[in-house]
């Protein structure tokens, strides 16, 4: 803030008081009264004309210095820089503010550069709008979610940049102050997936102190995995619920006919006997093979690799399926290579993908055909290859993925010719090789039949 300058007139009153006490003193020092007069005539208007000089170059500098001043605004100055510019030469003080003027501009351009990189760090695509709904921010995630469509983002409103109706009543709600957040199903890379939009308003300088901003931050984050491993989850329990009720329920209504009489009748109560225990025995099986599951989707599943003698291994799984084989005469090949007699690995994992395989093979193979199962040297070096073939119905290649799925059933009328499955085997053959390290593929052919591989690296170990 600028001084008020002195009052010419003041000045010269002071110059008239200080040349009537320079005339005293030279009159008390013997001067001549007449010299003395001249002089103090002389001398007074030298003083008036120097006072009113000065005066006049105060108002000026008074002058400058407050347009200066206002020109910086409500910047703060460093008590240094404010004195100078208060003392110092028009030509100087105007070097003094355009240097501040730079450094205000340099820390200005420095805030909105580490605000840019601190939303481009963000990797879910961020955009705001102003009062009118046009976007005039983005983040690198927003630009290159947009890239593929072609758009220019900035200036653009927001009903231009997206399609979807749900997207647009989102902005338009927080425009209105309110935030709020829903999923949204939008398309990527030409494929559909889950995003949470979440819209929240936010004030900005042009919007009054305690009153709900127009401008809006959109912010979507892809939720795609989180949707479809909710839905997986919801699915498999309704799918577990519904096969351990089937068997509960034949457990039950046995029970209570036996207890309104059917015990009398010999055949009848042998019957249900055997219904219970056909009952019992599935969901025997079925809390096994949910045990297993359970067991091998854990991050905390232990593999324990040790050494197998494949044949003897083998031999003893496909031996439980004797029974059946002989029933439908289905012959059972088991060839084991000499490189892969003794092999590294789990042998509770082997055992889960083999028996379940074998199972699935004798279910689906025709009744006098050959179930083949080889255990040889893979593709990689070190590595196994466990195939198991059948002579059977196939599988439709459009199914051939979904096979490996938790309760998927291929279409009831190609079941197989043997008791009906938990549908949970081949989930478990998929899991138990991720954690051995392998892969599983399917190979199969509609009406000859179905090939089952696995390959388990670093199984061959030399002495």
């Amino acid at each position: 803030m600028s001084q008020p300058s002195q009052s010419p007139f003041r000045s010269i009153a002071l110059s008239s008081l200080f040349v009537a006490g320079c005339g005293i003193a030279l009159v008390a020092a013997g001067r001549p009264a007449l010299d003395v007069a001249i002089g103090l005539v002389l001398g007074a208007g030298v003083c008036m004309g120097v006072a009113l000089r000065l005066g006049r170059v105060a108002q000026v500098d008074d002058s400058w210095r407050a347009r200066m001043t206002e020109s910086l605004g409500t910047a703060p100055l460093e008590a240094d820089v404010a004195l100078r510019l208060k003392y110092t030469e028009p030509d100087e003080a105007t070097a003094i503010l355009g240097a501040q003027l730079a450094a205000l501009d340099e820390s200005s351009r420095r805030e909105r550069t580490r605000i840019l990189n601190l939303l481009d760090s963000v990797g879910e695509p961020v955009l705001a709008t102003d009062q009118s709904g046009a976007i005039v921010l983005v983040n690198a995630a927003a630009a290159s979610f947009f890239q593929g469509r072609g758009l220019g983002l900035v200036g653009r409103r927001v009903e231009d940049v997206f399609t979807q109706l749900e997207v647009v009543e989102l902005h338009r709600r927080a425009s209105r102050g309110n935030p709020v957040t829903a999923q949204v199903r939008l398309v990527r890379e030409g494929v559909p997936r889950q995003f949470e939009v979440a819209a929240t308003p936010w004030r900005t300088d042009q919007s009054p102190e305690g009153t709900p901003g127009q401008s809006v931050v959109l912010t979507l984050r892809d939720v795609t995995e989180m949707a479809t491993a909710a839905q997986l989850k919801t699915d498999f329990v309704a799918s577990a619920s519904h096969e351990l009720r089937t068997p509960l329920a034949a457990i039950k209504g046995a029970i209570e006919t036996l207890q309104w009489g059917a015990d009398e009748d010999p055949a009848m109560r042998a019957r249900f006997i055997r219904m219970i225990g056909t009952s019992a025995a599935r969901l025997e099986e079925l809390t096994r093979d949910l045990l297993d599951l359970s067991r091998l989707e854990s991050p905390d599943a232990v593999v324990s690799p040790s050494m197998v003698s494949a044949g003897p291994f083998v031999l003893n799984i496909t031996d439980q399926f004797g029974l059946e084989c002989s029933a439908r005469e289905i012959s059972m090949e088991v060839e084991v290579a000499p490189a892969c007699a003794s092999i590294r690995t789990d042998p509770r994992l082997l055992e889960l993908v083999v028996r379940n395989l074998v199972e699935n093979a004798v279910k689906f193979a025709a009744p006098a055909t050959p179930v083949r199962v080889t255990i040889a040297p893979g593709p990689v070096a070190g590595s196994v290859r466990c195939q198991v073939t059948d002579h059977g119905i196939g599988i439709p290649l459009d199914q051939q993925q979904r096979i490996f799925e938790r309760f998927y059933q291929v279409d009831p009328s190609r079941q197989g010719n043997g008791p009906k499955g938990t549908g949970l085997g081949l989930a478990i053959v998929k899991y138990a090789v991720r954690a051995l390290g392998g892969v599983v593929k399917v190979d199969s052919v509609w009406g000859q039949g179905t090939t089952m591989t696995v390959d388990l690296p670093d199984a061959i170990r030399k002495e």
